[in-house]
Formats: structure tokens, sequence, C-alpha cells
């Protein structure tokens, strides 16, 4: 018998079957008994990454570990940590940023404002006190003198304040100082040359005094005015930005709340318990900010509010009302050093008078007013004594009596301009002093309540943080 090929050894046996004992030409006996809609659909492997591409070992490892129950809570626990010490932050940063904005207008934007008040005060009074010296004529009374010379002062120590105050952002400040700063000597230059001239009899010393005021009516009180509304309208505009909510910590603080609430009913119900005692000491920690930040955030808004309404708005209107009053007296004296110019002044001093009216009343109407109440009734009563002392000057004036007119506008007598004017002028002083310490008071009051605010809120939100990751701990000892 011939021996069979390499080939043939390979070849199937008889009866059809191969060495395994199948035989490849039979059907399977189940493949067309099965619907077709049973059968299993193939799935398209998902895409690799290129780190599982490269890396398929630690790939694997990766994606074995965050579809696991460990993983799954490891990274729940990092998000919420996450997600407690960002609100911290946040609400840490807003507290600072507010205590900022109360340090500044308390240590530089009031203060500023306020010594440009004084500064305008006292160059007013100075050059009141100029122009009342030139109604007697020759040598002026001592007591003149001295007013002025104290009034020169008080400029000089006021403009010096404001300038030590002003930082170098505040350009604009800074340029209005230089200006007054170079027409003060000027101003005072031109007081002394008609002083001297008007001592030895030369007219010549009215052409000074008469550009002496000119100055510092065009020049020098304008720009000071122009700082202290400058100064005040800051001062408003800080009032206006403190008392709006911090709503962004507000709004993350209480996500974050709602987020570990509802993280832990999931976690009671994979776990079958009922708390887990670390992220209930994390969601009690993150309330307790929340609560801090409201009373804090209410309580400084509060005293903030009362800082406006008692402090800055009865001083703008005092302080506005002292400028009236200052501008009037002014226009008194001065219609009686220039007699050439009598009628415009007198209409001067009429409009500035009624403007001044009405604001006092307007003021003690005010409902919301109730600090410096005294001070405003003092400066009524005082004002329409002054407006009456006035019209008996002007009617001496119109008669021909300019030394009667004169008596009532710069006499020692209780019931003449001078002493009227001092008596309106010290009651609105007393009002903005009684003024501005309230609204100084209520701003400080404001920023105590933050003191501790920032850094306690965020010792709470790490700590709420240290708190979800010791509630992981325990649960995830569980699978080991």
């Amino acid at each position: 018998m011939p021996k069979s090929s390499g080939a043939q050894k390979h070849e199937p046996a008889s009866f059809g079957f191969n060495r395994f004992g199948i035989d490849p030409s039979a059907a399977l006996p189940d493949a067309e008994a099965t619907p077709e809609w049973l059968m299993p659909k193939a799935h398209k492997p998902a895409p690799r990454k290129k780190y599982a591409k490269y890396y398929p070992t630690q790939a694997s490892l990766v994606s074995d570990v965050a579809n696991s129950s460990p993983g799954k809570l490891v990274l729940a626990g990092f998000v919420l940590i996450l997600m407690c010490i960002t609100a911290g932050a946040v609400t840490a940063t807003s507290i600072s940023a507010r205590q900022d904005q109360l340090d500044t207008m308390i240590s530089s934007t009031e203060p500023i404002a306020h010594s440009a008040l004084e500064l305008y005060s006292a160059l007013s009074i100075a050059d009141a006190a100029a122009s009342t010296a030139f109604v007697f004529g020759g040598i002026e009374p001592e007591e003149l003198r001295t007013r002025y010379l104290q009034a020169t002062m008080d400029a000089s120590r006021a403009l010096v304040n404001a300038s030590s105050q002003v930082g170098e952002g505040n350009s604009r400040a800074q340029r209005l100082l230089a200006e007054i700063a170079m027409q003060l000597p000027v101003y005072t230059g031109l007081v002394e040359s008609a002083r001297s001239n008007n001592r030895v009899g030369n007219p010549v010393g009215a052409a000074y005094l008469n550009e002496a005021s000119h100055v510092m009516r065009t020049r020098v009180l304008p720009l000071s005015e122009d700082l202290y509304r400058t100064r005040a309208v800051r001062v408003a505009a800080a009032h206006e930005t403190f008392i709006r909510p911090p709503w962004l910590a507000v709004f993350a603080v209480f996500f974050v709340i709602v987020a570990l609430v509802g993280a832990q009913f999931r976690l009671a119900r994979k776990t079958q318990r009922t708390i887990n005692v670390g992220w209930l000491v994390s969601t009690l920690l993150m309330t307790l900010v929340l609560v801090w930040l409201l009373t804090v955030g209410l309580y400084s808004r509060a005293e903030a509010t009362r800082a406006a309404d008692e402090g800055a708005r009865p001083l703008e209107a005092l302080a506005t009302m002292r400028i009236l009053a200052q501008q009037a007296r002014g226009d008194e004296t001065l219609g009686l050093a220039r007699r050439g110019e009598a009628a415009e002044l007198e209409a001067n001093f009429r409009s500035t008078s009624a403007k001044l009216t009405e604001r006092l009343d307007q003021l003690q109407d005010d409902d919301r007013v109730s600090v410096g109440r005294r001070a405003i009734d003092s400066a009524i009563a005082a004002n329409a004594q002054w407006v009456a002392a006035h019209d008996r000057l002007t009617e001496l004036y119109s008669a021909g009596d300019h030394l009667g007119a004169a008596r009532i506008a710069v006499g020692p007598g209780e019931r003449d301009s001078t002493a009227n004017f001092a008596a309106l002028d010290g009651a609105l002083q007393d009002g903005i002093n009684d003024t501005r310490a309230e609204m100084r008071s209520s701003l400080i009051r404001a920023r105590t309540a933050l003191v501790f605010a920032a850094g306690g809120v965020l010792g709470l939100s790490v700590a709420a943080g240290l708190a979800i990751a010791a509630g992981v701990w325990p649960r995830l000892r569980e699978y080991q």
C-alpha cells in the first residue's frame, strides 16, 4: 500500500469528521433555531485615550478605581472639600474688601473732606474779616485783626492736614491743593498791601482790597469748594457701595450647604446608614459660616446706613449751609466796603440767604435726622435774627446813614449782624461736629464687626473640609 503524502496527513478522517470529532460542514445545532432579536449585539469598543493607549495597565487601574465605590466616595469627598475651601475664600475676600473700604473711608476719604470744609470756612472767615476792616477806614479794631490772622492760620493748618492725607492716587485733590497753596500767599499779600495803604489814607488801598477779594472769590474759594465737593461725593459713593449685600459670598456658601446635604442623603442611601458624622459636622460648620456672614453683613450694613442717614447726609447739608452763610456774610460786608457795587452784592445776599433759609427748613422737617437737632434749631433762630438785622442795615443804608449801617454790620451789639452771624456759624459748626462724630462712630462699629470675620469664616471652611475627610476615612476602611 503506497504511502500518503504529508498534505494528506491533515485531511479529515472517514465519515466527514476531522481529528477533533467535529464535522466542519455541519451547521451549528441551534444557529437557525435562535431568533435574530435574541442574539447578543456586538458593542463597538470605546475609543481609547492617549493615556490608555500608551499606558494600558495604569489606565485600566485608574478606570477601575474611579468606577468603584471607594473611588466614587473619595472623588465626592475631594469635590466637597474643594467647594468648602473655595466658598470660604470667596467669603473671606468679600469681607476683607468691605473692611478695606471702611478703613479707606475712615482714615482718608472722610478726613480729607472735613479738612477741605475747614479750609473753605477759614478762607471765608478771613475774607469777611478783611472786608469788614475796611468798613471802618484807617486802623481796624484789634478784634477784627485777630480774627483775620486766626482765620489765615486755620486755613494754613487745614491746607497742611488735607495735603498730608491725600494719597498718590488722588491726582485731582493734589492739583487743587497745590493751586490753593499758590493762591493763598497772593491773597494775603494783597490784603496786607491794602491794609498798609488804608492806614495812611491812600485811596489805592481799596483797589488792593478789591483785587484780594477777587482772588479769593474767583480762585481760592471755588478751588476749596471743588475739593470739598469732590471728596464728599467720594464719601457718598463709598457708602452706596458698602451697603450693597455681598450676594456672591452668600450664594457660594448656601450652594455648598445644599451640596453637602444632598451628598449626605445619597451616602446614607448607598451605605444604609442614617448619618455620616464628619459630613454632618461639615454641614454645621458651613451653616455657621453663612450665619456669621449674614450677621456681620446685616449689622455692618445697618451701621453704614445709619452713618449715611444720621451722619453723611445731614453733614453734607450742614456744610453746604455753612458755605452759603459765609458767602452771604462776605456779600454783606463787601456791600459796605464797595459802595459802588452795593446793589449787586445786596442781590447776592438776598439770593444766598433765601437758599440758606430753605435748606434749614428742609433739614428741620426731615424725620430721618435725629442727631444735631438742637444745633439745627439754634441755626434757624440765629438765621432769622441775622436777616432781621440785615433788613435794618438795608434801611439805614438806603436812607444814606452809612455809618449806622456799618455799626449794624460789624458792631458788637447782640442784635447786630456780627453777633447773629457768629451764632449761626457756631450752631452750624456744632451740627457738623455732631453729625461727623455720629458718622465716624457708626463706621468704626461697622469695621469692628468685620475685624475677625474674614479669618473666622476661612478657618471654619478649612475645618469643614477636614471634617469631610474625617467622614470619608471610616467608610473607606470598610472596603478593606
